[in-house]
């Protein structure tokens, strides 16, 4: 079966779980900005959303069978990523509810900078799904070599290329907040912006560009964490995705914010329920350990084999120095008893089965950058044994991050 896509149009895929498609291009198409090329095959697996588009029209071919229900209904493609693109804002943040096209937008952008001669940035501020790193990660990602996500979320908004590999070409720096909702610990949320926003100003001077600053969903109630955010990071506009209430209100709560840009939800844009978002959550964390198939081929064969071979360590407890994030539900205010007020982190001098077993350990930097995971497969007495992406210890400084993956 094929499908003719006329000049700027969308065509929005999902598949349920367990469910696949594989499709051609006959003329270049993208998805989230990144290009499809008509001599290779693609291949989606299940659950996800997605969506092609052209701006210049283009015939899909599906080389598969089409699953049960499958709709094939195409739309019309909205041009505000590529206008946005032209204006060439120097620095772009990115406010909205959940389900409203945040990243797809930030991550459109992006591709289309990597696109161009000059430098640019990716900063990701949502810790709840997988933006280049796991969740519970922020990051700054340099946009001069096309992205590739840890993640395994194939032509998903939250990921970013359809290549498969450990790190990427220009790797990213991350930091760990530990929790995937920064009302967990609002002043820790805060305080790793601000450490992110330090290493970004270092990065920004040494090599300026263009910069796209995707953020988790936020409210007006949150107008703290979203002053914290322009202060920290000094953007030069502000886009608001489908909550014209919402400037109105931000610009009565702050002073002197930049230009502001509202916009409509993107089409295309679904709302994810939070059974997919889980298991967004947890594929992420295989695919950093076993990697994925390769789901772009010269043929419309789909290998099955996964691209990563991970190592295990057997430990002593003892060898590592773990901290574990406090949960925290707002943020600190002028009539605070400082005294009182509870710390970010816990130290666990020695940690038991049940703070360990199954959780997802964050390797810290000396400077407080994170270096890597590990996975926590079994405690057995004063023993621990880590699944790790390469031989040996990166750090002995670990997080306890929030995150929990069963094998």
């Amino acid at each position: 079966m094929e499908t003719k896509l006329e000049p700027r149009t969308l065509l929005p895929l999902s598949l349920a779980t367990a469910q696949s498609l594989s499709f051609q291009v006959t003329s270049p198409a993208e998805i989230f900005g990144q290009e499809l090329s008509p001599n290779l095959h693609y291949h989606l697996q299940g659950p996800i959303h997605t969506a092609i588009s052209t701006y210049g029209g283009t015939t899909v071919k599906f080389t598969s069978e089409l699953p049960d229900e499958f709709k094939v209904s195409p739309i019309t493609l909205s041009n505000v990523p590529l206008n946005i693109h032209h204006a060439q804002p120097n620095r772009l943040l990115i406010l909205g509810p959940k389900n409203c096209g945040k990243s797809t937008l930030a991550h459109t952008l992006a591709a289309y900078t990597n696109k161009t001669d000059s430098m640019g940035y990716l900063i990701n501020l949502d810790p709840h799904l997988p933006h280049i790193s796991i969740p519970s990660q922020l990051s700054i990602t340099p946009l001069n070599a096309p992205l590739v996500p840890i993640g395994p979320l194939f032509a998903d908004s939250s990921a970013t290329s359809f290549t498969n590999s450990l790190l990427p070409p220009t790797n990213p720096y991350i930091e760990s907040y530990g929790f995937d909702q920064p009302s967990s610990n609002t002043s820790l949320y805060v305080s790793v912006i601000a450490s992110l926003a330090s290493q970004f100003h270092t990065k920004h001077k040494i090599h300026p560009g263009r910069t796209i600053i995707d953020t988790p969903p936020l409210t007006i109630a949150d107008h703290q964490i979203i002053s914290e955010i322009i202060s920290q990071f000094s953007p030069s506009h502000i886009v608001v995705i489908d909550a014209p209430r919402f400037s109105t209100d931000l610009q009565k709560k702050l002073t002197n914010l930049p230009p502001i840009i509202n916009i409509e939800k993107l089409p295309g844009v679904v709302d994810k329920d939070g059974k997919y978002e889980r298991y967004i959550q947890q594929s992420s964390i295989r695919a950093y350990f076993y990697g994925l198939p390769d789901l772009v081929s010269n043929s419309n064969q789909i290998s099955k084999e996964n691209s990563l071979n991970p190592f295990t360590l057997s430990l002593s407890i003892s060898d590592l120095v773990y901290r574990r994030p406090f949960e925290k539900l707002s943020l600190p205010t002028e009539d605070s008893d400082k005294t009182e007020e509870k710390p970010d982190y816990e130290i666990l001098a020695n940690p038991g089965e049940m703070d360990l077993v199954n959780t997802v350990l964050a390797f810290i930097g000396e400077q407080g950058e994170t270096r890597g995971f590990g996975y926590v497969q079994s405690v057995k007495g004063n023993k621990i044994r880590l699944l790790v992406p390469m031989p040996g210890l990166m750090t002995k400084d670990v997080i306890i991050t929030e995150m929990r993956y069963i094998e």
